[in-house]
């Protein structure tokens, strides 16, 4: 938590921001909750991810380097914004600047390599893009369409081509976007990681770490809504069976669809 702040308040510096904005991610009940009183790792995550960016900025890159490998050996998803980053380094540079993040985090991985955990980490990916589901937008939507067509569940179809289609989306946004500008590169890391939220079978609350955080720095508020009504998925959590309510999921995308949109 204190990291991020310290990080934070240097980049609103940086755009020439108003430091309070930080308290929008740093005293939000989501992040007391969620990376505080449930301790999840997401919020180390967000902290390197945010320090790579700064130093990105600052046009220390060696130090951003770092950062975003440290935040790759928690969790694959800051590769996320590698591609983002493209604009910005220019072709030759960003060759250097992957090579670099790819030589950090093999060495991170060095100590514990093995085929039991190539094969577990695998695994471990395809279970998740394969059987599980909770709070989710569009794939729910593809889902109850499946059962209709197909008359069971098409998960294993459907959480291969989503992934696919989030990887898309995110790699017309490093193009199409001038991220060469502070603000619009910040702003496109907030809208690739909505965007793979939005594609995903599973979201979980903390899983909105990333991207609030992020959207601290832009003018878009959305997220901030999202931190909130994020919470109505714990209403499955109500019953012994674990269901969850429909309208709950309902009413927790159309709101922050409708802000988005807006």
């Amino acid at each position: 938590m204190l990291p991020s702040l310290s990080y934070g308040i240097k980049l609103l510096r940086l755009l020439g921001k108003p430091m309070w904005l930080i308290a929008l991610y740093y005293l939000n009940p989501f992040t007391i909750i969620e990376l505080t009183g449930n301790l999840h790792w997401e919020g180390m995550m967000a902290f390197f991810l945010l320090a790579s960016v700064y130093y990105l900025l600052v046009y220390k890159q060696w130090q951003s380097v770092l950062f975003v490998g440290y935040g790759i050996l928690l969790k694959l998803l800051p590769v996320m914004v590698l591609p983002l980053l493209l604009r910005k380094l220019k072709f030759k540079k960003a060759f250097v600047y992957y090579i670099a993040v790819l030589i950090v985090v093999v060495l991170g991985f060095l100590p514990f390599f093995s085929q039991d955990l190539i094969d577990k980490y695998s695994a471990s990916v395809g279970l998740w893009f394969g059987n599980f589901e909770f709070n989710a937008s569009v794939y729910y939507i593809i889902r109850a369409i499946g059962y209709q067509v197909t008359g069971y569940n098409i998960i294993q179809t459907v959480g291969k081509i989503l992934p696919l289609i989030t990887l898309v989306v995110i790699l017309g946004i490093s193009f199409i976007r001038k991220n060469e500008f502070p603000e619009i590169l910040l702003s496109s890391v907030v809208f690739s990681f909505f965007t793979y939220l939005i594609f995903s079978t599973t979201v979980h609350p903390w899983y909105l770490t990333i991207p609030l955080l992020f959207s601290v720095f832009t003018k878009y508020r959305f997220m901030l809504l999202w931190s909130f009504t994020i919470f109505l998925s714990y209403s499955a959590y109500s019953s012994e069976s674990f269901t969850e309510n429909s309208w709950f999921i309902a009413i927790e995308y159309i709101l922050v669809l409708f802000i988005f949109i807006f």
